[in-house]
């Protein structure tokens, strides 16, 4: 290879180091910029050193470049392998080893730095007797025996590193990290055949061309890498902002990324990626391993009772690794809402009280676990409440609905109910009561009731009257007790009169009118 060629690979080469390295640098840390940066900037850093020693004729110039171009080769391995670790995070290497990876690799810099030729590390350097800018150099023994060797032993910690660290969502497939750190070992072996003597590329120089089509591979890699990213977030932007837990799940059960909500339940706020499922909640990796790969819903018990999961495996993977997404559904808020509902349903939306179908249902359920005790109901009809309506207005005629529902609590026990039926119509059910407890209620009611009300027209007042039943007396039956205490409450209704209440063991009766 002439001169003027090897000058031009050499300056292609460092340009398009430099240049993906500004590309990485635009991005984040998670999609590898780390790696791209000390990748190319070490390649940039060689072939620049390169092309200044192609060019320089003083000998002690060109030793001082060959000590240098030695000293990033020893240091490349070690320093890709720490921007790995750094970004993929293997859970069986801790950072503090990364100084140990370091250690080794700044020792034999340093000595291929300050050691003088003939020494251990770099025994001779001359001008090929060929060429006018090619040199022969013989490495030291370190270099074959102690260097290469730790060298490569990196490099094949760094293959592990891939091979075995989930790397789902990193941005960077692991094939294409596979044969970045290949062609990494490839510059090495070119550079210990060349120093022993023999060139893969007769007239080149072998270590420029690899160098150089490595270069251009990081190129291409880092070219569809933006777009993946891109993709990345949409999906990170959604799996975030995912109210139910949920989780990205590698076959072996280890998790490759949670959402905050299922960080929050599973792991009290910490990060679960790169922990294992069955540790964490070990029903859920009993669940996942029982769908096998199919879509299913599976309920939970023990600590996690009124929970659901949602498992979505079929033939999904993410990256190269098959995967399973979990989403844990929590039926105890749905159910929450959905009693929420069925309450709100079974109110009257201007009183607050009970509707028609939640008295029903408050009844017969009261008669259903009444055992030997009674179950009271009470039937109250406003009277004069249709004139209020038309002399103070609708509004004061709500105002009047809304107090007396009010009121009508203020008289019942906390297990006692109250309704409005609908216009001017209550009922009240008092469980576990007696006759006389019966007739009580029905008395401070009707006389709640008549208390003047205040309403935006103006004060306002009504009289009430009422019908009482109670069971077994009346009836053991909805139905039956309705009849009989709405036929009471008309009765006394058109009676118009105010005659006392009296306890009877039947239920409630009416004084007979006093004799004129």
């Amino acid at each position: 290879m002439g001169q003027s060629v090897a000058v031009m690979l050499f300056t292609a080469n460092a340009l398009l180091g430099w240049a993906l390295v500004v590309q990485a640098l635009r991005l984040g840390s998670r999609h590898g910029a780390g790696v791209f940066v000390a990748m190319g900037a070490t390649l940039a850093l060689l072939t620049t050193v390169m092309l200044v020693q192609a060019q320089v004729t003083n000998h002690d110039a060109v030793v001082a470049l060959v000590r240098v171009q030695l000293a990033l080769r020893t240091v490349m391995p070690a320093l890709w392998l720490i921007a790995l670790i750094r970004w993929a995070a293997p859970p069986f290497i801790h950072r503090a080893h990364m100084v140990i990876i370091a250690i080794p690799a700044l020792a034999f810099a340093t000595a291929a730095l300050v050691t003088p030729v003939g020494g251990p590390m770099l025994e001779a350097v001359t001008r090929s007797p060929d060429s006018t800018w090619a040199l022969d150099i013989t490495l030291g023994p370190w270099v074959h025996y102690v260097s290469l060797p730790v060298g490569f032993l990196m490099l094949g910690t760094a293959l592990a590193v891939i091979a075995l660290t989930p790397l789902q969502g990193r941005g960077i497939g692991r094939g294409a990290m596979v044969g970045w750190f290949s062609a990494t070992a490839l510059v090495l072996v070119t550079s210990v055949v060349q120093a022993v003597g023999w060139s893969p590329l007769p007239g080149y120089s072998a270590t420029g061309v690899v160098i150089g089509v490595m270069v251009v591979v990081l190129h291409v890699t880092l070219a569809t890498t933006p777009a993946f990213a891109r993709r990345e977030r949409a999906f990170r932007a959604a799996f975030e902002a995912m109210h139910e837990p949920a989780l990205v799940v590698a076959a072996d059960g280890t998790i490759l990324e949670a959402n905050p909500s299922a960080s929050e339940l599973l792991g009290e706020g910490e990060a679960l990626s790169g922990s294992n499922l069955t540790a964490l909640a070990p029903q859920l990796e009993k669940a996942r391993r029982a769908a096998g790969g199919s879509t299913v819903g599976h309920p939970l018990q023990g600590d996690m009772t009124g929970f659901e999961v949602s498992i979505t495996g079929a033939r999904m993977s993410v990256g190269t690794s098959p995967a399973s997404v979990l989403v844990l559904h929590d039926r105890r808020r749905e159910r929450a809402r959905e009693a929420h509902l069925m309450e709100r349903s079974n109110r009257d939306p201007l009183t607050d009280a009970l509707n028609r179908r939640g008295f029903e249902d408050a009844l017969g359920q009261a008669l259903e676990r009444r055992g030997g005790s009674a179950v009271g109901l009470i039937y109250i009809d406003l009277d004069g409440f249709k004139a209020i309506n038309d002399t103070l207005g609708h509004a004061a005629g709500d105002a009047v609905l809304v107090e007396v529902a009010g009121r009508l609590q203020s008289v019942v026990r906390a297990g006692d109910s109250v309704a409005r039926l609908g216009g001017d119509e209550f009922a009240m059910v008092l469980v576990d009561t007696t006759p006389a407890g019966l007739a009580a209620v029905a008395e401070r009611a009707t006389m709640v009731v008549a208390r003047p009300i205040d309403t935006v027209s103006g004060p306002a007042t009504v009289a009430s009257s009422f019908g009482v039943a109670a069971a077994p007396g009346d009836g053991t039956t909805v139905d039956a007790l309705v009849r009989a205490a709405d036929e009471r409450m008309y009765r006394r209704k058109d009676a118009k009169s105010d005659r006392p209440v009296r306890a009877t063991m039947s239920g409630i009766a009416l004084e007979p009118p006093s004799p004129s």
